[in-house]
């Protein structure tokens, strides 16, 4: 957690989002999940939370699913501080590449 300008502590979320109108095209994203996931982080802005979203398109490994998850174009349907978060979908490298990536982005917020 870190404290912003104002003292008040600034929330990371990390986690899967597909945009509802998509949830078809991406097997491997649980419907349940994205809508309880949006509403609890809509509830947490509204009380007035200062939230940045991590976000990274859950998939399949490739071949079975796709390569680069985060280079297909889709709008998030959030209005509130967000960011992907791009990995490599490949067997022993996914976990891997989305570490990295976290902790680059989350790096630009150390004071």
């Amino acid at each position: 957690m870190i404290k912003n300008s104002q003292n008040m502590p600034k929330l990371f979320w990390v986690g899967p989002m597909i945009p509802s109108e998509n949830l078809d095209e991406w097997l491997s994203a649980s419907p349940a999940a994205m809508k309880w996931q949006k509403h609890l982080l809509d509830a947490l802005i509204k009380e007035g939370a200062d939230l940045e979203w991590l976000y990274y398109r859950p998939d399949s490994y490739w071949p079975k699913g796709r390569l680069l998850p985060g280079s297909e174009i889709m709008q998030p349907n959030i209005t509130y501080s967000n960011k992907q978060i791009p990995y490599i979908n490949f067997l022993g490298f996914r976990n891997l590449s989305k570490k990295k990536n976290f902790v680059k982005y989350y790096k630009t917020y150390q004071l």
